[in-house]
């Protein structure tokens, strides 16, 4: 998290020293979001107040086998807000982390149906 907190400290301070039209330049040709091939659409509950839930859409990119990245917005229209990212890892894996690690993730388990 430090690293994160750094690097947006960096990212912050280079847009504000080269301005801000000349950090958003390259958004032409850089779309990493374009590689995130799943679209995903969950509700989520809040683990304090599991009664508070939000319709979240998730942008996601198989990283691994065993590791997908997905990107969280409100909504998918053009101006949707991000509002998070998480990480699927298969059950065996969640079990394997610390309880301290346990406690900022969300153990779910995933069903479809398949129509005959």
């Amino acid at each position: 998290m430090k690293g994160m907190r750094f690097a947006m400290v960096v990212f912050l301070s280079l847009s504000m020293l080269l301005g801000a039209s000349s950090v958003w330049a390259a958004e032409s040709t850089i779309k990493p979001v374009q590689n995130f091939g799943a679209w995903l659409i969950g509700f989520h509950a809040d683990k304090e107040n599991p009664t508070r839930q939000w319709v979240a859409h998730h942008f996601c990119h198989q990283l691994r086998p065993d590791l997908m990245q997905c990107v969280l917005y409100d909504d998918n229209s053009p101006d949707a807000k991000m509002t998070g990212i998480e990480y699927i890892i298969p059950g065996e894996a969640f079990d394997q982390l610390s309880e301290e690690e346990q406690h900022y993730c969300i153990r779910t388990i995933l069903k479809s149906s398949q129509g005959n």
